[in-house]
């Protein structure tokens, strides 16, 4: 199946980039890890067929800028076929199969990287994370434009982790009112530096996936094992909304007496 997998005759730019990320995963975390990598991508290849069944059903009644504390455990996977358009619909209520998550975070190249580095000392060079930086500064995909402005980007981030540790996980407003100045200029994915939380969507069961925005924040929250988080949630699945609309109707302890227990204790319901 491997061999299959780079035996294309005839490929793109992009599908060679693919491939040597997918050598670098094989090298670094074994079959397993590339296998892992193959999943997703093949996942992330079917989004477009599942966001032709996607479709806004308008908002929910939760006020869209309330910050939800969420158990960090909770957040076990990420990402789903919405896009960052729609996902910028902050309360939003979409329909559809978007919300199958593409992997377990722990899974993620990415969070094994920010592992090795924080929890085992490995230096930032030596990381998977580091290496596909530099190649998507050569492609001109990074958030970054050259080593040096990676480097600042990394020692922030060795900051970001030390000072959660020593001070504690805070709300995007506590900072505002503590460093202001930073705070705003580190916003890239909300309208206003107080919504830049960690964003998630919540899918039809519940389950709480993450989705644009403070990726790196959560890594380091699981990895100094804080218990919860603040987050936004950005997307709501209609049948959970109607769930929640049921719960509430019916009142919490009344429905938990009498339905499955399961949802009683979830973080986006008012028990």
């Amino acid at each position: 199946m491997i061999g299959s997998f780079f035996s294309h005759t005839r490929v793109s730019p992009t599908d060679i980039q693919s491939r040597v990320r997918l050598i670098d995963i094989l090298s670094t975390y074994g079959v397993s890890g590339l296998l892992s990598a193959i999943r997703r991508a093949t996942i992330i290849k079917s989004r477009p067929i599942r966001q032709k069944f996607v479709s806004f059903e308008g908002y929910s009644n939760t006020e869209s800028h309330e910050v939800l504390w969420v158990p960090t455990e909770l957040i076990e996977h990420e990402t789903t076929c919405l896009t960052h358009k729609q996902a910028e619909r902050f309360g939003a209520l979409y329909s559809g199969p978007w919300d199958k998550p593409v992997s377990t975070i722990r899974s993620l190249p990415y969070f094994r990287s920010f592992e090795k580095h924080f929890i085992r000392a490995i230096d930032w060079s030596d990381t998977y994370f580091y290496r596909d930086q530099i190649r998507r500064i050569r492609d001109a995909t990074a958030r970054v434009d050259s080593k040096r402005e990676l480097e600042e980007r990394l020692s922030y981030i060795d900051e970001l982790y030390e000072r959660i540790r020593n001070e504690g996980y805070k709300t995007q407003r506590e900072l505002l009112e503590e460093r202001p100045t930073e705070t705003r200029s580190l916003n890239n994915d909300a309208p206003e530096p107080a919504l830049n939380e960690v964003g998630v969507c919540i899918g039809r069961h519940g389950r709480i996936i993450k989705h644009v925005g403070g990726t790196h924040r959560l890594y380091i929250a699981k990895l100094l094992e804080i218990d919860r988080i603040p987050v936004i949630v950005r997307v709501r699945h209609t049948e959970w909304q109607t769930l929640r609309d049921k719960i509430t109707a019916e009142e919490s302890d009344q429905y938990c007496r009498s339905n499955e227990r399961k949802y009683c204790n979830h973080p986006d319901l008012s028990m």
